[in-house]
């Protein structure tokens, strides 16, 4: 519930008691006045007498002409800006906490999460911000603009460019890997499906840096932040991402089993997260673009092995842009569409399928980022994959087998993970991301899994058909239907001779708990980059990645990711 949350307020400072205090604001205008009738928040204006106040005029008429807002016992209004909103304070001209403990004190799906979200995604400035933390969100930043200039040298990903060359547009911000200046929301959208293409982005919750980079990127290329700001922006976007992610994760096998993909659900607003801080929003600012976004909210995981899986980050990141400028112009829209009773959790989890109680426990504090971190991939394909293929490079490499010698490779799987890479011996090689037994043949053939595994004319090569030959895909519908057991992949193989290895692995490669050394990520970046960027310019970009919170502009970054 919310005790963990106030009780972070003794140390930390202003920045998170404004959390409590906008929360507190948005109990008070939900009752009696519903968003539409008269909001009061954001706006300037006169001292309370006895626990009333009227609405000034510079309050738009659409909302209230005269309204009166009612204050719990203790709270005074006092003139604050357009930019902070209102803020409350208790008799003794401390920020009120008291109150905001009572007035949020329902926890669970009675949270106030959009204003939670809202109040920290607005306040949340790099200097907020464990150093840890920025570490972390630079070396997944640098990650992701690497996957990203990869893709825009694929068929799909040159169609992604011509699309949006296509479309025109102002010259706000520039497409990863090309010439291209277009609309902040054109290359927010770009850049997105190009991040998410090829399925080499980090994983953890979702795919959440593929959404979230791509929107505060365009929007701090167009008006000139920093790269600190853009640090920051993603930093927030992931943690907002998290916690929206977390608040349904019990229930996620279900709801990935009717078809809706989870990057692009919390991506959209997460995306609106990071745009709107770099923009400065307001808080109430950021609840209208939080709920905007998330209103576009979607993705199918019917499109898992095709093309299509990457428009979803690339739509979440438009949304997220999109719904920032419509509430940066003060657009209306209501400010519950996170935990209303006709919002984002009850429509796509439904009713007992998700708990916000959490949503606020150790916001601004605790960085998701860090814990419980991303994987940063080790091979381009989906992470369900990723601990088999571990395990089989590990018996490759240790007992020096090779191809030839093997009879046969075995993986046992729980089979919830079928659902997900559900393609069984694909003719095409993009399926092969999403098929357990092709990336297996691949690795067992050639004792890796890069890019170019995932072409057709490598998948249907009379080699990989006969490697696919010798993988056998074990569901065990008897193992427990927990975490633990949807995750455990073991490989066993066994030789001609009758020899056999048998390897789990519990952590990948790349993962918080067996994280990828700087070489071995750069290295992985210049695999990717190297297919755009050569010499002297492709040095630079890595250059500036791992020094982005030092860097002035935003614009000197996509200097040297563009041609």
């Amino acid at each position: 519930m919310l005790g963990a949350f106030l009780g972070i307020f003794s140390g930390p400072g202003p920045l998170l008691a404004s959390f409590v205090s906008y929360a507190t604001e948005r109990r008070i205008a939900k009752d009696p006045f519903r968003f539409g009738k008269g909001a009061i928040e954001g706006v300037a204006g006169p001292e309370v007498a006895n626990n009333t106040a009227t609405a000034p005029p510079s309050i738009s008429a659409h909302y209230a002409s005269k309204a009166q807002l009612h204050l719990p016992s203790g709270i005074r209004y006092w003139h604050t800006d357009h930019v902070d909103t209102m803020r409350t304070r208790d008799a003794g001209g401390m920020p009120g906490i008291a109150a905001a403990r009572a007035a949020t004190a329902g926890g669970g799906n009675d949270m106030e999460a959009t204003a939670v979200l809202s109040a920290f995604a607005s306040r949340t400035r790099p200097h907020d911000i464990s150093a840890e933390a920025i570490a972390a969100t630079k070396r997944h930043i640098l990650d992701c603009a690497g996957v990203a200039l990869a893709a825009a040298t694929e068929p799909a990903g040159r169609i992604i460019l011509d699309i949006t060359e296509e479309q025109g547009g102002a010259a706000q911000a520039r497409v990863f890997g090309s010439g291209l200046r277009t609309t902040t929301v054109a290359a927010a959208w770009a850049n997105g499906a190009l991040a998410h293409l090829l399925d080499y982005d980090d994983t953890g919750f979702s795919h959440p840096t593929a959404c979230i980079l791509p929107a505060a990127l365009a929007m701090a290329e167009s008006i000139g932040a920093s790269g600190s700001d853009l640090v920051a922006a993603v930093c927030v976007g992931l943690e907002v991402f998290e916690r929206l992610s977390s608040s349904g994760r019990q229930h996620e096998p279900a709801l990935r089993r009717r078809g809706f993909h989870p990057t692009s659900l919390y991506g959209c607003s997460a995306a609106a997260a990071a745009a709107g801080n770099i923009v400065g929003l307001n808080p109430t600012q950021m609840a209208v673009a939080i709920g905007l976004a998330a209103a576009n909210a979607g993705g199918l995981t019917q499109h898992f092995g095709t093309w299509g899986k990457g428009i979803h980050a690339g739509n979440a990141a438009r949304a997220g842009v999109t719904s920032v400028l419509l509430a940066r112009k003060d657009y209306l829209a209501d400010l519950e569409c996170i935990e209303g009773d006709y919002g984002f959790f009850s429509a796509f989890h439904g009713p007992g399928n998700y708990d916000l109680g959490k949503m606020a426990d150790g916001l601004g504090t605790h960085w998701s980022i860090v814990d419980p971190g991303l994987t940063i991939k080790n091979y381009p394909c989906c992470g369900g994959n990723l601990r088999a293929l571990d395990a089989a490079q590990a018996l490759l490499r240790e007992n020096d087998i090779r191809f030839d010698d093997v009879a046969r490779l075995e993986v046992d799987v729980h089979p919830d993970l079928l659902h997900v890479v559900r393609f069984h011996k694909p003719r095409q090689g993009f399926r092969g991301k999403f098929s357990i037994d092709y990336v297996l043949a691949a690795m067992l053939l050639d004792g890796r899994v890069d890019l170019d595994s995932f072409t057709d004319a490598y998948c249907n090569a009379p080699r990989m058909r006969a490697s696919l030959d010798k993988v056998q895909v074990n569901a065990h519908a008897g193992w427990p239907n927990d975490a633990t057991a949807r995750r455990k992949s073991p490989v066993t193989i066994t030789m001609n001779d009758g020899r056999t290895f048998t390897r789990t692995v519990e952590k990948v490669r790349g993962s918080p708990g067996n994280p990828m050394t700087r070489d071995e990520l750069v290295g992985k970046y210049r695999g990717c980059a190297s297919r755009v960027l050569q010499g002297e310019r492709l040095e630079q970009s890595i250059a500036m990645l791992e020094a982005l919170d030092k860097t002035p502009a935003v614009k000197e970054l996509m200097d040297t990711l563009t041609i």
